[in-house]
C-alpha cells in the first residue's frame, strides 16, 4: 500500500513540473477587483479577502452564505476543451450546512463542479450536456475535513478524463469529454442557495501544452438596418417614413459623427467601422413613399443619399439583409399577413430580384449577408453559397418556432458550433461543417454580449486561433449608440485579462479576408461589349481574375421597377456571353455583378440602346420617349436615353429644386433616333435635381438624385 500511495503522489505532483502557468491567484493583494478581477454575482459582500484563515499570508478568500446565492468568476485562461491542464487549489472548510462549491469551470455552459457536501463528501461532477443537467460524477467519502487546509487538484488530459487528487492522492477519475471550453473559473453558486463557510487560497492552473503565439480577434459591429416607422406586416403596401436616415439628429447621423467614431477604438487605437446589412425586398419593395426612387431597395437608397459620402470616408461596408416574408394566409381564414416562409420556392425569385436591384439601382454587389431572424435551411444555404462568400447568421444556440400568424422568428442553430471560428457548412446540414465553399460565422445581439460571451473567443485567441465575432443590433433602436460604447467597454475590460490578445474592428468582408490571411482588397475589373443582331443582343463580359460565382450575374432593366435575370454562359478565358433575346430587346440597361475569390466585388452598368455617349441610332423611333436616368441615384454620372420620332431642336437642361439652371446638356438640332446623353455631376452638391427635355412639340421632366 505504501508503494501505491507513493506512486500516486508522484503522479499527482508531476503535472506541476515543467508547466506553463495559465492562471494564478493567491489573494495576497487583498483585492478581488484587480490582478485578476473577479466578477461578483448575487450578494457580493458574502465574498471577501480575509486574514482569519490563510495558507499563504496575508490573505485568502472567504465565502460565507446562509441559504443565499453568491458567486465570483474570472477567466481561467484555458484556451480550449482539448487542452490538457491541471487546477490546484487549497480549501479550508469552517462549517458546512448543505453545500459548498469551491470550484466550478464553464464556458457558455457548465463544464465541471467540485462540490463539498455534508459529512465530508466531495463530488467531482462533469456535465454531459450543454442544455440539461446530466452529470457524470465521482463521489469521494471523507474527502474533506472541517477545520483543516487541504489541497485539491483536478487534472484533465484534454481527451476526456478528469482525475481528482486530494492532498496528493488520486481519488478517482471521471471519463467525460468537456462539452464546452473551460474558459471561466467560478467559486460559489449562481443557481441554487446554499449554506456554508469556507476559504480558498493559492489557485493555480497549468498546462503541459505548448502555447503558440496569440491569435487576433476580429470584431464585426453590424446593424440589421431598416426603418421601422411605417413597416406593418398586416398591410400589403406600406408608407415607410425615412427620418431614420434623413434626420440630422437621428442615430444614422450620430454614428457617422467623427467625434463619436473617435471615442470607440480597438487595440490598435483604430476607430470602429460598421457593416450595414440593409433590409431590402419582400415587404420593403412595397414601399409607397414617393421620396424613394427605387422602392425595392428603399433603405439602401436612403442610406446612400444621406450618408454615402461618410460611409466611404470611414470605410464602412454596405451589404445585404433579407427577411423571407411572403404575403400569405397559411391558416386559410382569409386574413393575409407578411408571414415568414420556410420554403425557398416561395421567396427565391424575390430574393434574387433584390440582388438584381442592388446591382442595377445601387451598384452594390454584396459580399456578406445576414438573414432575417437568423433563418436558414439547406437549400437556401446552397443558393447563398453560389452568390455570396460570407454569411454571418449563426445564432448558436438559438432555436425558435412559430405557427401563429403573422409568422416570424423561425430559426434553428441549436446544433451548430459554439466556436467563434468561421466554418464551411455542409450542403445537407447547414449547422455542421462540410464542403460548401463559403463560410458561416457565429453572431450575437449587441445587448447580449457579456464577459461570459467574450471568455471563449479571448481564451481561444490566447491559444493561437484567430476569432471572428459578429455583434449585431438595429440602427432604429433608441439606445443604439449606447450599445456600441457598452460593448467597446466590455472588450477593453476583457483585454485587461488577456493583455497579449489584440482585437480589431473590421467590416464583415474585411474581417473574413484577414481571418483567411488574404491581403487582396482590389475588386475585379469588368469589361463588356455588345454584339447586336436583329433578333437578339449578345453581351460579352470579361473579368481580369477568377470570380466566386459560376458566372457574372446579369440583370436587365426596362422602364418598370421589375428586372429580368439572364444567364451568362462561359465562353473562354474568364469571358462569358449573355444573350438578350428578342422578347427582351425593349430593356434598355444591363447591370452586371461579380465577386472575386477573396470577397471583393464590382458592378457595371451598360446601355443596351446606345453604346457611345452622344451616339444615335440610325432609325427614327415611333414616338417621343424620355427614359429614366440611369443609374439614379448616382454618384458621378448618369445616362439619359432619349427617343426622337423625327429631327427636332432639342434642349436638355438640369435645374436644382429652387428652379435654378445648373447644367445645359444639349441645345441644338438632333436627328430622329435614339440618343444617349451623359449627365456629369462634377461640382454639384448632393441633392435632388430636375432634368427637363424640350424637343419640338414634346417635353418631359425626370427627377435626378445625386449623392456625392
Amino acid at each position: 500500500m505504501f508503494w501505491r500511495s507513493f506512486a500516486v503522489l508522484i503522479f499527482c505532483s508531476s503535472l506541476a513540473t515543467s508547466q506553463t502557468v495559465l492562471f494564478q491567484e493567491n489573494f495576497n493583494d487583498g483585492d478581488l477587483d484587480d490582478n485578476p478581477r473577479w466578477e461578483r454575482f448575487f450578494n457580493p459582500s458574502l465574498f471577501k479577502t480575509d486574514t482569519t484563515q490563510v495558507l499563504s499570508p496575508p490573505f485568502s478568500c472567504r465565502i460565507s452564505t446562509v441559504s443565499q446565492l453568491s458567486a465570483i468568476e474570472t477567466f481561467s485562461h484555458i484556451y480550449g476543451s482539448t487542452v490538457p491542464f491541471e487546477i490546484s487549489l487549497n480549501v479550508y472548510v469552517e462549517s458546512m450546512g448543505d453545500e459548498a462549491i469551491p470550484l466550478g469551470v464553464r464556458g457558455s455552459a457548465t463544464v465541471l463542479y467540485l462540490f463539498f457536501l455534508p459529512s465530508g463528501k466531495v463530488q467531482l461532477t462533469v456535465l454531459k450536456s450543454k442544455s440539461t443537467w446530466d452529470p457524470a460524477n465521482l463521489d469521494v467519502a471523507n474527502g474533506y475535513v472541517v477545520g483543516q487546509w487541504q489541497n485539491f487538484k483536478i487534472a484533465y488530459d484534454g481527451i476526456g478524463t478528469s482525475k481528482l487528487c486530494i492532498d496528493g492522492v488520486v481519488k478517482g477519475t471521471v471519463s467525460q469529454p468537456y462539452v464546452d471550453d473551460p474558459s471561466i473559473l467560478q467559486i460559489g453558486n449562481k443557481h441554487l442557495t446554499h449554506t456554508s463557510t469556507f476559504y480558498v487560497d493559492d489557485i493555480r492552473i497549468t498546462t503541459t501544452a505548448t502555447i503558440p503565439p496569440p491569435g487576433k480577434i476580429y470584431i464585426v459591429f453590424s446593424s440589421d438596418t431598416d426603418t421601422w416607422d411605417g413597416l406593418n406586416v398586416n398591410n400589403y403596401t406600406n408608407f415607410l417614413r425615412l427620418s431614420l436616415f434623413s434626420s440630422h439628429t437621428g442615430n444614422a447621423a450620430k454614428v457617422m459623427d467623427p467625434v463619436f467614431r473617435s471615442k470607440v477604438n480597438d487595440s490598435d487605437n483604430k476607430p470602429f467601422v460598421f457593416t450595414w446589412f440593409m433590409l431590402e425586398g419582400s415587404m420593403v419593395a412595397k414601399n409607397t413613399n414617393p421620396e424613394v426612387t427605387h422602392p425595392w431597395i428603399s433603405n439602401v437608397e436612403m442610406m446612400e443619399r444621406y450618408h454615402g459620402d461618410r460611409i466611404k470616408q470611414v470605410g464602412d461596408e454596405m451589404s445585404y439583409h433579407y427577411h423571407n416574408w411572403i404575403w400569405s394566409n397559411p391558416d386559410g381564414n382569409g386574413v393575409y399577413h407578411w408571414n415568414q416562409s420556410t420554403l425557398l420556392q416561395d421567396y427565391r425569385d424575390d430574393f434574387l430580384q433584390t440582388i438584381g436591384h442592388l446591382i442595377v439601382d445601387a451598384q452594390l454587389m454584396p459580399t456578406s449577408f445576414r438573414s432575417g431572424w437568423h433563418y436558414m435551411e439547406n437549400e437556401w444555404q446552397c443558393l447563398l453559397d453560389s452568390l455570396i462568400p460570407y454569411r454571418l447568421e449563426n445564432a448558436y444556440p438559438g432555436k425558435h418556432a412559430d405557427s401563429t400568424e403573422p409568422i416570424d422568428n423561425i430559426y434553428d442553430w441549436s446544433r451548430s458550433s459554439s466556436e467563434w471560428i468561421p466554418y464551411h457548412p455542409d450542403p445537407a446540414d447547414y449547422q455542421s461543417k462540410g464542403s460548401l465553399r463559403g463560410w458561416e460565422t457565429r453572431c450575437i445581439y449587441m445587448k447580449s454580449v457579456s464577459m461570459t460571451t467574450l471568455a471563449a473567443p479571448f481564451s481561444r485567441a490566447k491559444g493561437g486561433e484567430d476569432q471572428v465575432l459578429t455583434i449585431w443590433t438595429h440602427l432604429a433602436e433608441s439606445d443604439f449608440l449606447q450599445q456600441i460604447t457598452a460593448v467597446d467597454s466590455l472588450l477593453h475590460r476583457t483585454v485587461q485579462y488577456f493583455p497579449d490578445v489584440l482585437f480589431e474592428y473590421e467590416t464583415a468582408s474585411r474581417a473574413m479576408q484577414k481571418w483567411r490571411k488574404i491581403n487582396d482588397t482590389i475588386p475585379p475589373q469588368i469589361q463588356t461589349s455588345i454584339v447586336s443582331r436583329p433578333e437578339r443582343k449578345i453581351i460579352v463580359i470579361s473579368v481580369d481574375e477568377p470570380i466566386w460565382q459560376v458566372a457574372p450575374l446579369v440583370f436587365l432593366k426596362g422602364d418598370s421597377d421589375s428586372l429580368v435575370q439572364v444567364s451568362a454562359e462561359f465562353w473562354r478565358d474568364l469571358t462569358w456571353r449573355a444573350i438578350v433575346p428578342a422578347n427582351l430587346l425593349s430593356y434598355h440597361t444591363a447591370g452586371i455583378g461579380v465577386t472575386d475569390t477573396s470577397g471583393n466585388s464590382s458592378t457595371k452598368l451598360i446601355s443596351l440602346i446606345v453604346t457611345e455617349v452622344q451616339g444615335a441610332s440610325e432609325k427614327p423611333t415611333a414616338t417621343f420617349r424620355l427614359h429614366e436616368a440611369f443609374p439614379n441615384p448616382f454618384n458621378s454620372s448618369a445616362m439619359l436615353t432619349l427617343e426622337l420620332p423625327k429631327e427636332s431642336f432639342v434642349r436638355i437642361t438640369v435645374y436644382d429644386i429652387l428652379g435654378r439652371e445648373v447644367r445645359a446638356l444639349m441645345n441644338g438640332i438632333q436627328p430622329g433616333g435614339t440618343h444617349g446623353v451623359t449627365i456629369d455631376a462634377s461640382g454639384l452638391q448632393s441633392g435632388v435635381y430636375l432634368c427637363r427635355v424640350e424637343a419640338g412639340e414634346w417635353s418631359d421632366v425626370k427627377k435626378l438624385v445625386y449623392i456625392r
